[in-house]
């Protein structure tokens, strides 16, 4: 093969490439935002036509396995190492940087910010190995966790458990630090909702001053904490910000106080064209950085003042952790972490 018919190979190769990390960036877009109504819609049309058995069959089955979301989930290793997740990597692309070791005879909580739209950083790192996390950190398993009421939704909540998502209620996070073992990394991306509506690439605002609960589980199980900080994840969508007051602004908080997530409106880049408008990410690099672990001592009862010490030993650990690495990810010396 001559030289010229080697080039348009390779040429031809890359194109091939670039269109598959854009279908795999697509793939999580439509997932996002579509699966969870499409499989509402498709049980109950099922009802109605000859195939109704499947549906309730489902169900049945379904009453039987209520718990397993907050029983540890059913994380799939085929699933978590589809060639998908690696183009969804390479898109962005996302990266994992380790700080310190960790010991898989202990268990983890890894507190995760910011939330982002749609928490990339995190899924891609700990839901998936595309990143290798199972190399960086040798016999810990992640368990990612998200609202409970996704698993009321009819198969959108098998395709989560296979992914590696469980509950993050009381009951999920219990188990996993209690009944499960060790080596077990329970990821909380703890500014949820209330910080989605927070996101823009101007500002890093983190809803944490009151959320201690992730605190208060790792003081009752003697777990240690782990600040992960995503750099660019605020980057890859543009948020239409309402202000306090507006008539759009309180729809979204009545929402996010009513069904538990908000409804945030934003716009990324087109599927066809990267300046036009469209549902995709745009390509901006998200590097992912697991700190270094916070030691608790087991406290079966905290008090309000050993939580607020250590919640506020974490705030001084992240803020710590997002200066070190700021300039090297694409910062200022200006850019700095504003506590809500």
């Amino acid at each position: 093969m001559n030289s010229t018919a080697g080039s348009k190979v390779e040429e031809e190769w890359g194109m091939w490439t670039e269109q598959l990390k854009l279908l795999s960036a697509l793939h999580w877009a439509l997932t996002f935002l579509f699966l969870a109504p499409s499989c509402v819609l498709l049980m109950t049309c099922l009802l109605f036509t000859p195939l109704w058995s499947l549906p309730v069959v489902y169900c049945l089955w379904w009453i039987t396995d209520w718990k397993t979301p907050e029983r540890g989930g059913r994380k799939s290793q085929w699933m978590s190492k589809w060639a998908l997740w690696k183009h969804f990597r390479d898109y962005f692309p996302v990266k994992l940087l380790k700080t310190s070791d960790l010991d898989p005879s202990q268990n983890y909580i890894f507190a995760c910010h910011p939330h982002g739209i749609m928490s990339i950083g995190a899924f891609c790192n700990f839901g998936t190995e595309a990143t290798r996390f199972s190399k960086a950190f040798p016999g810990i398993k992640t368990f990612l966790t998200t609202l409970n009421g996704n698993f009321r939704v009819p198969l959108f909540r098998d395709y989560l458990m296979a992914a590696g998502i469980c509950s993050v209620n009381n009951s999920s996070i219990d188990y996993l630090l209690s009944r499960n073992g060790t080596g077990n990394a329970v990821v909380i991306v703890v500014g949820g909702a209330a910080e989605a509506l927070n996101c823009t690439s101007k500002e890093h605002i983190l809803t944490l001053k009151n959320r201690k609960g992730f605190i208060k589980k790792a003081l009752t199980h003697g777990t240690a904490l782990v600040p992960v900080y995503s750099f660019g994840e605020n980057e890859i969508y543009n948020q239409c910000l309402f202000q306090d007051g507006s008539w759009k602004r309180t729809v979204q908080s009545l929402f996010k106080k009513w069904i538990g997530f908000a409804p945030c409106v934003f716009i990324g880049r087109g599927i066809f064209s990267s300046t036009s408008k469209g549902i995709l990410p745009f390509r901006r690099p998200i590097t992912t950085v697991v700190g270094k672990p916070i030691l608790v001592p087991k406290t079966e009862d905290p008090s309000d003042q050993e939580i607020e010490m250590y919640h506020q030993m974490y705030i001084n650990s992240l803020t710590e952790l997002f200066e070190q690495h700021k300039l090297e990810y694409g910062l200022s010396e200006i850019d700095t972490l504003t506590i809500t």
